[in-house]
């Protein structure tokens, strides 16, 4: 398989957690929904891998390579009111459903991947006029073999 599953690692991700009870009401996009936004949307963002040969090209047949990356995924919470604490308390909720999923589903069966997994994030909150808005951002790793 040429290319990078860097695609089909994303759209796994979002597919999978998008049919989990627990995500029942948070919109679900593969790019942020810009103002269709409800007030919780999980969206993938930025993806980038680097590629190592792990074969010599057979005659005729192409070069084996092993595929690492990291996609992120971000939360989006808007909360009205002003408080910082229940906002990112949704937010880290949401997440929790992304991070428990991956610890026992590490997307090993979805077409050509053979890991993902939580690697870091981060979390910042801002005031608005009358809500707290709060983005959680995941890198989830992937590891692939390719041909």
């Amino acid at each position: 398989m040429s290319g990078t599953a860097a695609y089909r690692a994303k759209k796994a991700v979002l597919d999978l957690l998008a049919a989990q009870p627990d995500m029942e009401g948070v919109q679900v996009s593969y790019g942020w929904p810009g103002r269709t936004a409800r007030r919780e949307v999980l969206y993938a963002g930025h993806a980038d891998w680097n590629t190592e040969l792990l074969t010599f090209a057979p005659a005729g047949g192409r070069n084996q390579r092993k595929e690492e990356g990291t996609a992120e995924f971000h939360i989006y919470v808007r909360k009205p009111g002003g408080d910082y604490e229940a906002a990112e308390a949704r937010a880290v909720e949401i997440g929790a459903v992304l991070e428990e999923f991956l610890a026992g589903n590490p997307l090993s069966g979805v077409d050509g991947l053979k890991l993902g997994q939580v690697e870091g994030g981060s979390l910042i909150s801002a005031p608005t006029d009358d809500e707290i808005e709060v983005v959680l951002s995941y890198r989830v790793g992937f590891l692939s073999t390719l041909d």
